[in-house]
């Protein structure tokens, strides 16, 4: 049996000790097969076009040939091309000391292999789904509200504050208050105020694995926890602005639009919200 085939029989067979398993089929392999494996690890020698590496075990050999030649009009020149030739004599021991590391990355290719594959059948699990997503959204003062022990309704009708996503002093962002750094989001409103955040969007904040159509399904009920409507929007250096009026005029009546240099030259329109009138802090009741 080929070193090559052991992950594919590994996943193949559902051995539920895969560490016994493992160390079964690592004792099948020849001497040959840990050398066809040790031979392709030789230090090469440098030439452009390539070796012939040899390598020699008692009466056993091994080759591995990178050699490369021209083709078409260029064959008049591979009579001096210049190739190495790689040859190595190792004892019995020596091969099994060389093969250890082959072995090592083979059984760690094979346990990320089976990992990947009970990932990617979580990744069909709604449930887990669900958890991501509740990660993946920023809900505005999440952790204020939590330590109150609110519900999802609660935390809209009685919030510490109403926010665009900086902070209580209306300048600044905080960790767990929307912002993570410049880029595109989508933003969750209640009110004429910002509640949830979600970074880059509906679908490049799809984790992988997960098929988009279900991340869509879960992010969207995740936000809709916090907001009535949900708008695109660019953040950058910790504030928020709409892509358009249409977007501003479904959320807010709180906005400042003004033009600002473009980076390509002339003048580029911002959106804004009307920090002032957005932000409209508020006490929590311990009751």
């Amino acid at each position: 049996m080929h070193v090559e085939s052991l992950i594919y029989l590994q996943l193949k067979t559902g051995n539920r000790n895969p560490e016994s398993k493992w160390r079964s089929e690592m004792k099948k392999i020849t001497t040959q097969e840990k050398m066809n494996a040790v031979v392709k690890t030789l230090t090469p020698s440098g030439y452009k076009m390539g070796d012939k590496f040899t390598l020699t075990v008692g009466e056993l050999t091994a080759t591995h040939d990178t050699r490369e030649y021209y083709s078409g009009r260029g064959k008049k020149y591979n009579s001096s091309i210049k190739h190495g030739h790689i040859p190595a004599i190792m004892t019995e021991k020596e091969l099994n000391k060389a093969y250890k590391p082959i072995a090592a990355a083979m059984r760690a290719a094979k346990k990320r292999a089976i990992e990947q594959k009970k990932y990617l059948k979580m990744c069909k699990n709604p449930a887990f789904i669900a958890e991501k997503a509740a990660k993946a959204v920023n809900v505005i003062g999440r952790r204020r509200f939590e330590n109150y022990g609110l519900t999802a309704d609660q935390y809209l009708n009685d919030r510490s504050y109403n926010a665009d996503g900086r902070g209580l002093d209306g300048f600044h962002a905080q960790p767990d208050e929307g912002y993570r750094g410049c880029g595109v989001y989508r933003v969750g409103w209640n009110n004429g105020k910002m509640t949830c955040t979600l970074y880059h969007g509906f679908h490049d904040s799809c984790p992988y694995g997960i098929e988009q159509d279900a991340w869509l399904t879960a992010v969207v009920a995740e936000m809709k926890k916090y907001s009535d409507y949900i708008v695109k929007m660019d953040g950058s250096g910790t504030e928020f602005f709409f892509r358009d009026m249409e977007d501003a005029d479904l959320v807010t009546n709180a906005t400042e639009v003004y033009y600002v240099p473009s980076y390509n030259g002339g003048l580029h329109l911002n959106i804004q919200p009307a920090f002032a009138e957005v932000i409209a802090p508020m006490q929590l009741s311990n009751g």
